[in-house]
């Protein structure tokens, strides 16, 4: 049942009261299953949030239940980990920008609302649903009213808007974070503007002009009201001089198109009637949320290197790579992760690396200067090289193979290699837990099985999904890690002898 309610004293609270104990309860089954962040994340999304998203185009969600839930969904997503690694704003990014898009209930309330709004104003066939918001809302100050409420600033809603309607002002409020250029179709309906609060009207600061009592008095509103002055003071009729003061004033946003357009902070532009509610979504969380995480000036430093952070992202994002190693690279990157220098960190001590018997003195350690690590790195190197020619780097041991465009061989040895850094990452966590010094050996054998295993996942996959073309085309790319034999079984290759 989807238990939205109608017609109680507080519909908003009592649908969000009914929906958030269940919600607890499924958080807390989910939590049994062992999954990464990146899946939890998708979890959260797919099966979670679904009553909430639904009930929220029907209401706005009380303050302290969104702050509420939020705050369960962040804690189910670091479970059972009682120390965040990652902030939960960072989270909330895209894939491309280092997120893991992890739901912001509060900016997916509001491009609900925004895409709702966008189609009662450029669908023809809501013009009904248009005609009741105008009915609703009425004329407001400056005599605007209907559609033209839409495409006004945030201070216009905040400070002049009067209605009781909460939704309607929460829907108004949140399309006001996007940048809207409203369209003129003709030359004739720029007559039939409004000059109050409209971006098209502006003063010799550039800024939209307010209305003056003096045109509130007299029901001065549009700019065919200016213009008929200007008409008669051509014909040497009688005129109003302040308006014609006005109008002389007045700098008229000329960069306009016929159609309404949403102008990205990239400098893309959208067609409103065309946008998607993923693409509000995503546009409003880089638009409020987006800040450069700290990490990406000190890995700036650390290689002297420039770094194309979107690259990287697509990187890591690799197609072969599954969600728990995509996880741990994640974490890695953003340098706020499970490890022995953040252990020395959080609990002011100085323990050796369980892994080299030195003292980390960076957070870079378990990446680039552990000499256990580096060791696994130097004799995996000459296998690399036969997938992709080329030298490890310490760009390659912080990102992987960096380029816009991947061929097989650089996927693969992506693949690998986010492979051994997750196996190397579990193994630091063991070796901390245990007082048995790790056997190098031994986690090269077990690494080979790890990445038998990987392949005979994606063996199961492909020929699930009946596209064994596509296996024999990656993964068996060259014959290098695993070829096909001619009666039809896969022969898989140790990568370290």
């Amino acid at each position: 049942m989807l238990k939205v309610y109608f017609g109680n004293a507080d519909p908003a609270f009592a649908t969000f009261n009914e929906i958030t104990p269940n919600l607890t309860k499924r958080l807390s089954y989910w939590k049994q299953f062992k999954l990464s962040k990146i899946g939890k994340a998708r979890v959260v999304e797919i099966y979670l949030a679904s009553k909430l998203i639904y009930a929220m185009k029907f209401y706005p969600m009380p303050a302290n239940i969104q702050k509420n839930i939020q705050e369960e969904l962040f804690k189910y997503i670091n479970f059972p980990a009682k120390i965040p690694t990652v902030a939960q704003e960072e989270m909330w990014k895209t894939y491309s920008l280092g997120g893991l898009k992890l739901i912001n209930i509060e900016v997916k309330s509001q491009t609900s609302k925004m895409k709702w709004l966008a189609e009662m104003a450029t669908n023809n066939d809501l013009k009904l649903n248009l005609g009741i918001f105008a009915r609703l809302l009425g004329t407001q100050r400056g005599g605007i009213t209907g559609k033209d409420l839409i495409f006004l600033q945030k201070s216009y809603y905040r400070n002049q808007l009067k209605t009781e309607c909460k939704f309607y002002k929460e829907a108004l409020l949140s399309i006001a974070h996007l940048e809207i250029n409203k369209g003129i179709q003709d030359i004739d309906a720029w007559d039939r503007e409004h000059i109050f609060y409209n971006s098209l009207f502006l003063n010799h600061q550039g800024q939209t002009l307010n209305i003056t009592k003096y045109c509130e008095r007299n029901g001065i509103f549009t700019y065919n009201q200016l213009l008929q002055e200007k008409e008669k003071e051509r014909k040497k009729e009688p005129y109003d001089k302040i308006l014609i003061n006005m109008l002389d004033k007045i700098k008229i946003n000329t960069s306009i198109r016929e159609e309404d357009i949403i102008q990205k902070e990239n400098g893309e532009e959208i067609k409103l009637k065309l946008v998607t509610q993923k693409q509000l979504y995503e546009e409003i969380i880089f638009k409020i949320y987006y800040r450069d995480h700290h990490s990406q000036s000190k890995w700036v430093l650390k290689l002297d290197n420039p770094i194309i952070w979107e690259d990287v992202w697509k990187t890591v994002h690799n197609f072969l790579t599954n969600n728990c190693t995509k996880t741990t690279i994640w974490e890695q990157i953003h340098l706020n992760f499970y490890t022995q220098y953040n252990y020395n960190k959080w609990h002011r001590k100085l323990d050796i690396c369980p892994l080299c018997n030195n003292t980390p003195e960076s957070i870079f350690h378990i990446i680039l200067n552990c000499a256990f690590t580096n060791k696994l790195w130097d004799e995996i190197e000459p296998f690399l090289k036969e997938l992709h020619p080329g030298p490890v780097t310490e760009v390659e041991k912080a990102f992987g193979i960096v380029q816009k465009r991947e061929n097989n061989g650089i996927s693969l040895r992506n693949w690998i290699t986010y492979l051994l850094r997750n196996c190397i990452s579990k193994e630091e966590r063991i070796a901390y837990h245990s007082a048995k010094m790790p056997n190098f050996e031994n986690i090269k054998h077990k690494f080979n099985s790890i990445v038998h295993v990987e392949i005979k996942l994606k063996l199961l996959r492909y020929k699930n999904e009946n596209n064994m073309p596509f296996f024999e085309k990656i993964i068996t790319h060259g014959e290098i890690l695993c070829k096909k034999r001619q009666d039809g079984h896969i022969e898989m290759r140790n990568i370290y002898n």
